[in-house]
């Protein structure tokens, strides 16, 4: 929230809708305070009903909740507000730069857009897709709410789910790719953008992952939003192998831009980082990172990443 109050104060009006699911009334309040820092309006969303008819499907939770799921309720949640469209965010999100460019962004007929994913190549085999299609991220959308309402998008998931499976590895983001890939408009990379996507350059890349013509940006998309001089606009603070950014101790590579907007705010004051406490697996692939040859390191993430994907749509599979 703060990089966003920060990098766009040329909005008059920024609405902030939370997804609530069992926010402490401490936390609700520091989060009133921020907002209400920059003038800003907020509102917190109650989503107990919205995920009760997930667990209803058999659905798979993402962590320790169902809160993931939310996302696929937002028309209905926000039904009562009169709004047309509505940018959603992952609560790992840095957004450092002005969304003015892609609120204005014109979706045309699709429902939504989102920023393709460079996710295993065999990840589209478990979603009945062509291995050379699209596989989107679903922590940054530009969501089309009147469309999303008149093409039914909510029903026709919970349909899928009820009717075919609820169980994916993605949880809600296989979904909205398997149920509504004909709908979803590409996004220009640097608006969601993961840390491998900054560590490894776009022929590494699409090597590790497998990627066919198709399945991801073209080298000189890629390259026209995250190189020659330009950088992400929206950083992704998942990562494979380095910990988090607000752990103490971490190996994350956006951890500076995110130390720089945690000193900018009030929980900087508040709370502590966490201990960093990897599991054996990421420090013997960090380890690989520091200590391996690059080229030798691209050869094992592309097996290893092969290798763990390919289990994981057997498993989904059967």
């Amino acid at each position: 929230m703060v990089s966003l109050f920060e990098n766009n104060r040329s909005f008059r009006n920024i609405r902030v809708w939370i997804l609530d699911d069992k926010i402490s009334e401490c936390g609700k309040t520091q989060l009133t305070n921020c907002a209400n820092q920059y003038g800003r309006e907020i509102h917190f969303l109650n989503v107990d009903n919205f995920l009760s008819i997930i667990k209803q499907t058999g659905a798979m939770i993402w962590g320790n909740s169902y809160s993931t799921y939310s996302r696929l309720f937002i028309a209905d949640i926000l039904e009562s507000f009169d709004i047309k469209r509505v940018i959603y965010c992952d609560s790992d999100l840095i957004i450092d730069n002005s969304l003015r460019e892609i609120w204005e962004w014109e979706l045309g007929e699709y429902v939504l857009g989102g920023v393709k994913e460079y996710n295993r190549v065999e990840i589209r085999d478990l979603l009945g897709l062509s291995r050379s299609a699209s596989y989107f991220q679903a922590g940054f959308l530009l969501i089309d709410i009147e469309k999303w309402k008149e093409k039914k998008c909510t029903e026709r998931i919970l349909d899928h789910m009820k009717n075919k499976t609820a169980k994916y590895p993605f949880v809600d983001q296989d979904l909205i790719n398997c149920v509504l890939h004909n709908e979803i408009c590409t996004l220009p990379v640097q608006y969601n953008v993961n840390p491998r996507a900054m560590q490894f350059s776009y022929n590494e890349l699409t090597f590790i992952y497998g990627l066919r013509k198709g399945a991801y940006y073209t080298e000189e998309e890629f390259n026209a939003g995250l190189r020659n001089g330009n950088g992400p606009i929206i950083y992704h603070c998942s990562d494979p192998c380095g910990g988090k950014p607000w752990q103490e101790g971490n190996h994350h590579i956006f951890a500076e831009k995110w130390d720089y907007y945690y000193q900018k705010s009030m929980w900087s004051k508040l709370y502590k980082k966490t201990e960093y406490n990897p599991i054996w697996l990421a420090k013997i692939q960090y380890f690989l990172y520091r200590y391996l040859p690059h080229c030798v390191y691209i050869i094992f993430l592309a097996i290893s990443s092969k290798w763990a994907m390919c289990k994981i749509v057997k498993r989904f599979s059967l």
